[in-house]
């Protein structure tokens, strides 16, 4: 269900949806060690992903911010990618 815009209240709402079925409190890629990345082995992998792709966000999309995002942290406010625009 990708919309062209989504407000803070879509963002609550998927966010809720996501910690009511168990989400894990850490990303396991970033805990052992390794850069933030939103996509590890083919699913969306921190919080931030899973919401994303929860409002309709492809996982290849969230891989495009991946390659997007060389730097470390990955800052969502700075990206070009028209997906965040």
């Amino acid at each position: 269900m990708h919309r062209a815009r989504v407000d803070v209240e879509d963002v609550r709402a998927a966010a809720e949806r996501v910690l009511a079925v168990g989400f894990r409190d850490r990303d396991a890629h970033l805990a052992n060690g390794h850069p933030p990345r939103y996509v590890v082995g083919g699913t969306p992998s921190c919080l931030a992903a899973v919401v994303m792709a929860e409002l309709g966000v492809s996982v290849q999309a969230l891989r495009r911010l991946d390659r997007a995002e060389a730097k470390t942290p990955i800052e969502l406010s700075d990206s070009r990618d028209p997906l965040l625009r």
